[in-house]
């Protein structure tokens, strides 16, 4: 536990919590690990997790939507 609290403390969003806060948020803290190409989420799918990534990377892909042609939708 004491290395997740030192990891959390050296994190920039954490920086203005007490260590007491970080000691909290650190208790409830659920660890997931994930396969190398897993899927975590998908763009627009309901938000009810906030991810710290411990170890290793993670790569996003952002469907941007195309933008038409007034003259094509004719």
């Amino acid at each position: 536990m004491t290395y997740l609290v030192e990891f959390l403390k050296s994190l920039k969003f954490f920086s203005t919590k007490t260590p007491s806060d970080v000691q909290e948020i650190a208790l409830s803290l659920l660890l997931e690990t994930f396969e190398d190409d897993e899927m975590i989420f998908d763009q627009g799918a309901y938000g009810d997790k906030f991810y710290i990534i411990l170890k290793g990377e993670v790569g996003i892909d952002i469907m941007a939507k195309k933008k038409m042609n007034p003259a094509e939708t004719e």
